[in-house]
């Protein structure tokens, strides 16, 4: 099972998405460490969540506006690419706009391991008709204003199918044990995130999950680890 850094080592003293989070994470043990991807005006992909700044589009903005509005050094993809090259670190990527899969694919082509997913299930077709044997995977559940869930996240086999998705990977409000069992049964991956309650995450690895997303990695490696 992995255990996956979540935008880094995001509850420490650093932003996430940024290297120096990306850097501890692996330091402190994370198998793989997840990035949000988006495109800048100028064409540059970057790691980071937010859609806007400022109160602008980050399509609207060259790669020094954003670190001038972010006040902090914004990672290229490529950057994490190399880091993960030189860490032999797997990387989980949330591709979040359209029409961004081949360009990514090609910055990340050779990891030791790479799993790419998306809330949207045409990004996870167009990674799929851009590298066909690359291990893509559905996201499951939004948490904003409350976790919204819809019929197709608490039976989303029919929709994995549709898109080609190799992997399922739901917020960890959604996750049951009948959920879990429907997902392993029917041959999908289970890809758990964010998870920082420790008692949930040894249930969840006891229960056969594929990876653990967590903004603390060293304490939940710790956790799952066989007491002597």
């Amino acid at each position: 099972m992995h255990i996956i850094a979540h935008r880094g080592r995001s509850e420490a003293d650093h932003p996430d998405n940024t290297l120096t989070a990306f850097t501890a994470a692996l330091d402190e043990g994370a198998d793989m460490v997840e990035c949000d991807v988006r495109r800048l005006a100028d064409g540059e992909l970057v790691c980071f969540h937010d859609a806007a700044i400022a109160g602008q589009p980050l399509s609207s903005l060259s790669h020094s506006e954003l670190e001038s509005l972010a006040g902090f050094a914004v990672p290229r993809l490529d950057e994490l690419a190399q880091l993960c090259r030189e860490c032999d670190a797997g990387l989980d990527l949330e591709l979040k706009e359209r029409d961004c899969a081949v360009d990514a694919l090609s910055v990340v082509n050779g990891l030791a391991e790479l799993w790419v997913k998306s809330f949207h299930d045409d990004i996870v077709r167009e990674v799929l008709a851009a590298q066909p044997d690359v291990h893509a995977g559905l996201l499951l559940g939004v948490p904003r204003g409350g976790l919204r869930l819809r019929f197709s996240e608490f039976f989303p086999v029919r929709r994995l199918r549709s898109c080609g998705a190799r992997f399922v990977a739901p917020n960890w409000r959604l996750l049951r044990l009948s959920f879990l069992r429907r997902m392993q049964r029917s041959g999908f991956p289970v890809l758990v995130w964010t998870v920082n309650d420790f008692r949930k995450a040894q249930q969840l690895a006891a229960a056969g999950v594929a990876g653990i997303a967590t903004d603390r990695p060293r304490e939940l490696r710790s956790a799952l680890e066989p007491r002597a």
